[in-house]
C-alpha cells in the first residue's frame, strides 16, 4: 500500500485508531527459552520448539530487563497456578515498573504497588506453606544460543533468584561482563524448575556470537525481549513519594 495519502484524505485528521486498535488484547509472545519440565525449549515466533538435546544449556547474556517484571494468573475466583507446559497468556502483566501493561488482557489493580496480588501472602509457594505473591516477579533476559539464528526471551523466576544473584555477584566490578562468556544454564538436582547459573567450561563467547551480539543491540532487537518497550496503561503515572 501506498503511505502517501491521497489528497482528499490529508485534512481528515489522524485519530490514531492503529495505535490503539490493539490495547487490553495481549501480544504475541517473542521467540523464546522455556525450561518447563526440566528441559529446555527453543521456540520462534511461529511457535515451531526446538528441545536441546542436553541437560544444560550455554548462552551469551545479550540484555537484561531495567525493571522487575511481573505476571498474574488468574480469573473471577482468584489466583490460578501456572503450569509451564501452558500456552495460557497472563491475566495481568507488567514490564515497565509502574503499572499493568497496556496489553494486559485484565488489569488487577491501577498501579502494582497497589496491587492486592502484588503482597507477600497473596499466594502460597509449591511447599504448601511459604506466603508467596500471585503475582510472580520475574526478571527477562534476551540470550543468544549458539546456532540459533535468532535472540530469544528468556525469564528467571523467584525459584532461581537466589542461585542468579550469587552468579552475577562475581562479575560486579570487573572488566567481563555477562555478555562477554558463555553461562552455563542447569537445573538443580531434586527440584523442579530450578536453574543454577555458571561460567561455561567454553570461557568468552566466540566471534559469531559476538558479531551477532553486536547486531542485536545495535538495532534494539532484544528491547522487546526485555520489556524495555511496555507502557504502562494510559494516564498512569509512577508513584511520587508522600505523593
Amino acid at each position: 500500500m501506498n503511505t502517501q495519502l491521497p489528497a482528499y484524505l490529508q485534512n481528515l485528521g489522524t485519530p490514531g485508531l492503529a495505535a490503539r486498535a490493539a490495547e487490553g488484547i495481549g501480544s504475541a509472545r517473542p521467540p523464546h527459552l522455556l525450561t518447563g519440565n526440566n528441559a529446555f525449549v527453543m521456540v520462534d515466533a511461529a511457535g515451531n520448539e526446538q528441545r536441546a538435546q542436553t541437560t544444560f544449556l550455554d548462552v551469551c547474556i545479550a540484555d537484561i530487563s531495567d525493571v522487575m517484571c511481573k505476571q498474574y494468573y488468574g480469573d473471577e475466583n482468584g489466583p490460578k497456578k501456572w503450569h509451564a507446559d501452558s500456552n495460557d497468556p497472563p491475566a495481568c502483566w507488567s514490564a515497565n515498573g509502574v503499572a499493568p501493561s497496556n496489553e494486559a488482557i485484565n488489569p488487577q489493580s491501577l498501579r502494582c504497588d497497589l496491587c492486592e496480588w502484588n503482597k507477600r501472602g497473596s499466594a502460597v509457594a509449591a511447599d504448601g506453606k511459604t506466603p508467596t505473591k500471585a503475582c510472580r516477579d520475574e526478571k527477562w533476559l534476551a540470550v543468544l544460543v549458539p546456532g540459533v539464528a535468532i535472540p530469544l526471551q528468556f525469564k528467571i523466576t523467584p525459584g532461581s533468584f537466589d542461585n542468579w544473584r550469587s552468579y552475577v555477584e562475581a562479575f560486579r566490578g570487573k572488566d567481563v561482563d555477562l555478555c562477554h562468556v558463555f553461562t552455563r544454564l542447569q537445573f538443580e538436582q531434586g527440584k523442579n524448575g530450578v536453574l543454577t547459573f555458571s561460567l561455561s567450561p567454553t570461557g568468552y563467547i566466540d566471534q559469531q556470537t559476538a558479531e551477532m551480539f553486536t547486531r542485536v543491540r545495535a538495532v534494539k532487537a532484544s528491547d522487546v525481549l526485555v520489556g524495555r518497550n511496555d507502557r504502562p496503561r494510559p494516564g498512569v503515572r509512577r508513584a511520587v513519594p508522600g505523593g
